[in-house]
Order: C-alpha cells, then structure tokens, then sequence
C-alpha cells in the first residue's frame, strides 16, 4: 500500500507492468514448464529435452506478474485469471523463476509445483556429472519458498555429489540478485558482479553451474571460469 502511494520511483522500477493475457490459452496437459523471462529458444529446448517429451514451455511465463509483485503494485485480477486457467489442467508445474512459487501455491494449492532446479537434479544422468569441482548456485528464491524441505534436498545432493554449494553457515541461499529488478536493470550497478565475486572467494572450482538463467552473465563477468546452465550439464 505504501509503495502504490509513493510518487517517485527509482529508475530500475518497472512501473504497472502486468499486461492483458495473451488471448485464449488450451489447457495445458501433463508437466507444465513456466520459463524464465530471460530463457531463449536454446535453452527452453534443453529443459524440455531434459524434463522429458511429456512436458510443454508454457506460452505464457507469467514474467511480467512477477516484475508487478516485486514492484509492490498490484496484479489486475482478470491477469492473474488469464494466467492461471490453463495451468488447472497440468498434471504439475516446473517453474524458473522463484519469486511466483509461492503465489501459485496459493493459487493452485491442489498442484504439485517444483522448481527447475529441483526438477533437473532429479534426473540421474545430470546428478551423475556433478563434482567436487564444480560451484553449483541454487536459485534463492525458489530455495527459500519450502526451505525446510529443499535445504534436505541439496544436503543429499551435496553429500552423493561432492559438490560445492552457494549456503552460508545457516544453510540459507546467497544470491546474486541478477533476477531482482535492480540487477535486470544493471548487473553491475545493482552490485551482482561484486556479489559473484564474494560467492567465488576462497574457492577452488573448475566450472560454475547455476540454475537461474540470469547467474550465467554475472558469473562470467566475475570470472573466466566455464558457467553454464544446469540443463546444459553432462
């Protein structure tokens, strides 16, 4: 409420971004993948390669609900409708950006809804191509929406792996905050970069893999180690 008052905006501030739904969407059937904003066709072909022949990109992300939500400015509610009406039909939900998780829990608390990351390291050839030497950094917002159960999760995954993992002491997820609407804006003002830097201090890895699109160009701005996606590891 306060934030709708305020008159000035700071320059990253996406404004009342949340537009129409894009026409009359079919149910969707079987796994639902909602991409990030910043997935192109490449990787959307992997993640679906990966998930399997029975999961569909969804067409409509949800992307700009997202950016309003994190504005602090409300979601036209005929948006969010649009939004979630063909999603009723999925079997589940893979979902890349974290900060919608927990509002589509609670628009369709019925459904099984799970982050990328989550789903990708459930495959076994993916688990298999992991290593001591790689830094894997987890998408902290999804992350932290079902905290209690995902920091378990990743716990096995670090212990079958040996993996290196972006937790501090408490288990808690450090972001880079390339995916908040100040690091879209700008990486490097919004201090991602540094952010990468201070994640990569002390370690002793060959290659980055991170599970949030956005962590690929910041990295590789920090480092002149190999970064790649997750769907892209083997």
């Amino acid at each position: 409420m306060l934030n709708q008052d305020r008159k000035i905006y700071p320059s990253w501030h996406p404004g009342s971004v949340a537009k129409p739904s894009p026409g009359i969407v079919a149910p969707y059937k079987g796994m639902t993948i909602l991409a990030g904003e910043s997935f192109g066709t490449g990787i959307k072909e992997a993640v679906r390669k990966r998930l399997g022949s029975g999961s569909t990109v969804a067409a409509d992300s949800g992307s700009d609900i997202s950016k309003t939500i994190e504005g602090g400015l409300p979601v036209p509610a005929a948006r969010t409708d649009g939004f979630i009406h063909p999603l009723r039909s999925s079997e589940s939900l893979v979902v890349a950006d974290g900060l919608l998780i927990r509002y589509l829990r609670e628009w369709l608390p019925k459904k099984r809804i799970i982050g990328l990351g989550e789903a990708l390291l459930s495959i076994d050839s993916i688990r298999r191509a992991l290593g001591p030497d790689d830094l894997y950094v987890i998408e902290c917002r999804s992350y932290h929406s079902d905290y209690a159960r995902l920091v378990r999760f990743y716990d096995r995954i670090r212990k079958e792996t040996g993996i290196q993992i972006n937790l501090d002491l408490q288990r808690a997820a450090i972001p880079t905050g390339a995916s908040s609407l100040q690091g879209r804006a700008d990486m490097e003002e919004a201090g991602c970069v540094e952010q990468a830097k201070w994640i990569l201090h002390g370690r002793r890895v060959k290659r980055i893999i991170v599970e949030d699109v956005a962590d690929i160009a910041v990295f590789k701005k920090a480092t002149d180690l190999p970064v790649l996606h997750v769907a892209f590891v083997e």
